[in-house]
């Protein structure tokens, strides 16, 4: 079971982003219209290493590079502040938000709406499986991740384990 989920997704500012405007993959931040419009948040270390891993290390760590090098990536601490800056429109577009906190915003009527280059990463923080069952119902947790395999080992040595999970929202 999981005690606490967070989805990553990329949020923008709707006053200053179009939808339309919007990329559709990673590669398409290396556009000329992004420069000094991007942010990340300084912690994510899990959400970036999978976004290269899916990209391939040697390709995924050169597109980084180049994005930095020709684009810029504001580097900002705390999830909180970064949808806030993008709320407020100091940041145009955020590639490491939380999708609640997005939808928060939103409630409260800030021009803020989110998006997701595909495959979303999420990390689940507090997995425990229980020694013993409560119901009749079989003992079982299922994930379809790429880091399954791991995930299994790492259960039977340990109470908790902390993972990347990816999922689509089509």
């Amino acid at each position: 079971m999981a005690t606490l989920q967070h989805v990553f997704v990329h949020a923008y500012n709707t006053d200053k982003v179009r939808k339309s405007d919007l990329p559709k993959r990673f590669q398409d931040l290396l556009a000329p219209k992004w420069q000094g419009k991007l942010a990340i948040e300084g912690d994510d270390h899990e959400w970036l290493s999978s976004v290269i891993a899916d990209m391939g290390e040697t390709s995924g760590i050169q597109f980084w590079r180049e994005l930095v090098a020709t684009n810029g990536i504001s580097v900002r601490s705390g999830h909180p502040l970064l949808t806030s800056l993008v709320a407020s429109g100091e940041i145009p577009l955020a590639l490491t938000v939380y999708q609640y906190s997005v939808e928060q915003a939103k409630k409260k009527g800030s021009p803020i709406d989110w998006f997701v280059i595909e495959p979303a990463v999420s990390i689940t923080n507090g997995i425990a499986v229980p020694k013993k069952r409560r119901t009749r119902t079989p003992r079982s947790f299922s994930t379809t991740t790429s880091s399954a395999p791991k995930a299994s080992a790492s259960w039977r040595g340990s109470a908790t384990y902390r993972h990347t999970a990816r999922w689509s929202r089509r």
